[in-house]
């Protein structure tokens, strides 16, 4: 019973870092995962948006959202 409780603690008061690089721009990113495990990020410099989600042991998948005054088809290639 015990530690049931503290491994729900330790889920509950999990403050990891998750660090990656900006897929846009380069700049390193970090933030804290949620209760589900995905860590959402926005670009300071870019205005990007990063979503890590964690699907398994093995497989992560990274989501990337343009800022909303991104001009079409220019967030890509960098212009």
């Amino acid at each position: 019973m015990i530690k049931e409780v503290i491994g729900m603690l330790n889920k509950q008061n999990d403050w990891r870092i998750v660090s990656c690089y900006c897929p846009n721009c380069g700049k390193l990113l970090s933030g804290h995962p949620s209760e589900e495990g995905n860590v959402k990020i926005s670009c300071r410099k870019c205005g990007a948006e990063v979503v890590l989600k964690v699907k398994g042991r093995r497989h992560t998948t990274l989501e990337i959202y343009a800022p909303k005054n991104a001009i079409e088809g220019a967030f890509a290639c960098g212009l």
